[in-house]
């Protein structure tokens, strides 16, 4: 066989080899990590600590918000591993009164956040990207319940402190207990 013969007959081969060694030669031969903790960017559970998450809240087929309150689901991931529940009622961030009482936690296993309830799970969130940001899907998710509830968040912003709700809000404090009778 001559070398002209050889060069045509190994020409596929050679291209083959080619496109092979680019495919799998990429940044390792480098010796650089593209791994989601060397990126640059945070993973999620990098990211969520000393985040507000707010996004509209969930309402079941057939209900109606309350009206004249523009009111959103507000989701404080603390530093310290808890989680509080707020809502956004016409722009004020507050926190209900049941909700000093509750301690929830959360953790994070890649883009899901499951929030515990005394150390079990209660619940969910779903986010659709590690570093979530205005627009972005998310799915909420309620233990012992099916239905899920998939919204776009409205803002995600440095946490602070919240507002305690005011008694004439929503969620103001319950009925005081009935006096009793006296026979």
């Amino acid at each position: 066989m001559t070398l002209v013969k050889a060069k045509r007959h190994f020409k596929p081969f050679l291209t083959a080899l080619a496109v092979l060694g680019l495919l799998f030669s990429g940044p390792f031969v480098k010796g650089e990590d593209t791994s989601p903790a060397n990126t640059g960017k945070p993973t999620l559970a990098e990211f969520l600590p000393g985040k507000r998450v707010v996004m509209p809240v969930p309402i079941p087929e057939g209900q109606e918000p309350p009206p004249g309150i523009n009111m959103q689901l507000l989701l404080q991931f603390e530093r310290n591993g808890s989680v509080t529940v707020g809502v956004v009622i016409n722009g004020k961030a507050m926190q209900p009164p049941f909700g000093k009482k509750r301690v929830l936690t959360y953790k994070v296993d890649k883009q899901s956040v499951t929030i515990l309830k005394n150390g079990k799970a209660d619940g969910g969130v779903v986010f659709a990207t590690a570093n979530p940001k205005k627009g972005d899907k998310v799915t909420l998710t309620e233990k012992g319940v099916e239905k899920k509830f998939t919204l776009k968040i409205v803002s995600v912003s440095k946490a602070s402190p919240l507002k305690d709700a005011p008694a004439l809000s929503p969620f103001g404090p319950g009925p005081k207990k009935a006096p009793e009778l006296k026979k």
